[in-house]
């Protein structure tokens, strides 16, 4: 099966997101961004990301900021794969990575990223355990949020005379 090299750069693997969120036993982290991955027919594999900011130096907005593209992304990737799995065609399968890859950065740039930025982050998230932790108590908040206000509000039942 191919792989999206550039959607795993950003750092997601399919339907991983909400596992890795709730931190379960026995998951495995978000892959690193500086993986290797198979390439798409052609194409050459992600550069290396070396950090210059350390864990201790990521402040509480750029936690924000890579947990909200987490959440972004995941119907995104979730989407794409799909796509993927179903095409038979290798014009189709570029076509579906091209616009994935150009709605992926679109989607960190909203946050205030840059994808390099963004791949950076990602490398420290899953190599600090401290900074792992933040994420994910984070994406959960924002994954807790969202469950509520998607979920109808029980109405109040109006008594009858």
């Amino acid at each position: 099966m191919r792989k999206l090299t550039f959607l795993v750069g950003l750092g997601l693997s399919f339907g991983a997101l909400t596992v890795w969120a709730q931190g379960s036993k026995g998951s495995t982290p978000i892959p690193s961004p500086t993986a290797t991955a198979t390439p798409a027919r052609g194409a050459a594999p992600s550069p290396q990301v070396s950090p210059s900011l350390t864990a201790a130096q990521v402040t509480d907005a750029q936690v924000e900021q890579l947990a909200r593209i987490l959440l972004e992304l995941d119907p995104l990737i979730r989407e794409a794969s799909a796509q993927l799995r179903e095409t038979q065609s290798e014009a189709e399968y570029e076509k579906i990575m091209q616009r994935t890859e150009a709605q992926a950065s679109r989607i960190v740039e909203k946050q205030g990223l840059t994808v390099a930025k963004y791949r950076e982050l990602m490398t420290l998230a899953n190599e600090d355990p401290t900074l792992n932790q933040r994420v994910r108590v984070r994406l959960q908040e924002l994954l807790q949020q969202k469950r509520s206000s998607a979920s109808p509000q029980a109405a109040t039942p109006t008594p009858t005379p």
